[in-house]
């Protein structure tokens, strides 16, 4: 789960600024294959990578995290340490 929430809108953000995988890839110095890893939510995003995206975007990187997602992630973990 916490893997996808950092990139969770980036097929949305992608497709809003009408390009493709490859165009996208292009634009971020990335490869097709990363990108569709990410949108899938396989891989989680380092820093670097998202910072790529959000210019080739021209957003901020924030833009790109889920955050409501993120939150009930943080808070169903806090939950599960607090049961231990």
């Amino acid at each position: 789960m916490a893997r996808g929430v950092y990139v969770a809108r980036l097929r949305e953000m992608r497709e809003r600024r009408a390009l493709t995988q490859m165009q996208l890839a292009d634009l971020s110095g990335l490869s097709q294959h990363t990108i569709s890893v990410l949108e899938r939510g396989e891989r989680p995003a380092q820093a670097g990578t998202r910072q790529k995206l959000a210019r080739a975007l021209d957003c901020d990187p924030a833009d790109l995290v889920d955050w409501p997602a993120l939150r009930r992630y943080v808070e169903e973990r806090g939950r599960e340490e607090r049961r231990e």
